[in-house]
């Protein structure tokens, strides 16, 4: 019998499995998070549910209050969270050097066309001149 390939390690639940998944979100954004995780375990607390799923809505509770007092207080969240409050700065307005607008085509100048002659009083309004017969040209 070969010996077999050694396993790779177990992964720890406690460590991000990839360095890259953190997630940038807005302050605004974080707190909207929060508030809807709230009103969501309180509604999950009004269920009739057995008690220890009871008990860990309760714990979840705490922790998202936690984790609300803990951004509150120093701007931040741990970085073993995975996440990351984006601060906009306030009044960034990019230079109006960067966004340049295609040059515009030249127009064509317009074709004048002589006014053809109608006569108004003509009371067969479906004729119209053959090619043969003569058209007036009146000038203004």
């Amino acid at each position: 019998m070969a010996p077999r390939a050694s396993l790779p390690p177990a992964l720890s639940p406690e460590q991000s499995i990839l360095s890259s998944e953190i997630q940038q979100i807005t302050r605004e954004e974080f707190n909207s998070n929060v508030s809807k995780a709230k009103s969501t375990m309180k509604a999950l607390a009004a269920l009739k549910l057995p008690k220890w799923l009871k008990d860990k809505i309760a714990e979840f509770s705490q922790e998202i209050e936690a984790s609300k007092r803990v951004f509150e207080a120093t701007g931040e969240i741990p970085k073993e969270e995975a996440l990351k409050i984006h601060n906009p700065k306030k009044h960034a307005r990019s230079p109006l050097t960067t966004t340049q607008k295609p040059p515009r085509k030249p127009k064509k100048p317009k074709q004048s066309h002589p006014p053809i002659a109608v006569n108004l009083l003509e009371t067969d309004s479906s004729h119209s001149p053959e090619p043969d017969e003569e058209q007036t040209i009146v000038s203004p």
